[in-house]
């Protein structure tokens, strides 16, 4: 399922996911800097790691599905939201915030946040898609 633009600043603004999010629940607004997880799960908040069927939102990012998020570097593995500081990741996807690198069936704008459509991936430098490194035009 694809997130709108619409929805997409909506939940940076807010922190509240669409409904489709369906593991998302009100009162992870409250723990947004607590990184209390909810579910059954475990969250290394020094890290961001989660396990299990859970959501954990931190300082630097917020984990839905089974999946780990490093927030410090933006990397998520499995069907996953990861919205760190510089991007916003939707989908079965890995995208590394610091160098841009996107993997998967997904595109992320470190610069706005916007997630969508086929591996693309727009910084300041340029489109990319497919399987590239944010920033460089692929050959």
């Amino acid at each position: 399922m694809r997130l709108g633009l619409e929805q997409i600043a909506v939940s940076l603004e807010t922190g509240v996911c669409p409904p489709f999010w369906d593991v998302w629940i009100t009162s992870s607004l409250s723990t947004r800097e607590t990184g209390t997880v909810h579910g059954d799960s475990q969250c290394d908040t020094e890290t961001g790691t989660v396990h299990g069927d859970s959501q954990c939102d931190t300082e630097t990012g917020t984990v839905h599905g089974d999946s780990p998020c490093d927030t410090e570097i933006g990397t998520a593995h499995g069907d996953s939201q990861c919205d760190t500081e510089t991007g916003t990741l939707h989908g079965d996807s890995q995208c590394d915030t610091e160098t841009g690198t996107v993997h998967g069936d997904s595109q992320c704008d470190t610069e706005t946040g916007t997630v969508h459509g086929d591996s693309q991936c727009d910084t300041e430098t340029g489109n990319v898609h497919n399987r590239s490194k944010c920033g460089q035009t692929k050959d």
